[in-house]
């Protein structure tokens, strides 16, 4: 597999993991996402590419479940009594 076509594929498992969080949620997207995560682990060990595609990864699900955290909070849903 060259570089490109690793890209893409890691772009598709990230992208299909933050849609799976936006759509069902945190908790119940949590096993989906690291399955992807484990998908693409395992392609990276298999290839022979850089753990920098994971990390990546692990960067961008956090990102999504930080901003998630944000706008929920900011719309009144952190379980703080107002």
């Amino acid at each position: 597999m060259n570089e490109i076509t690793m890209v893409a594929m890691a772009r598709g498992l990230l992208q299909t993991a933050v849609e799976k969080i936006l759509v069902l949620g945190e908790e119940e997207s949590k096993a989906d996402v690291e399955k992807l995560r484990e998908v693409l682990d395992d392609m990276i060990g298999f290839w022979d590419f850089d753990d920098k595609f994971l990390n990546d990864f692990d960067s961008a699900i956090s990102e999504v479940l930080m901003d998630k955290a944000v706008q929920t909070a900011m719309e009144g849903g952190d379980g703080c009594e107002r």
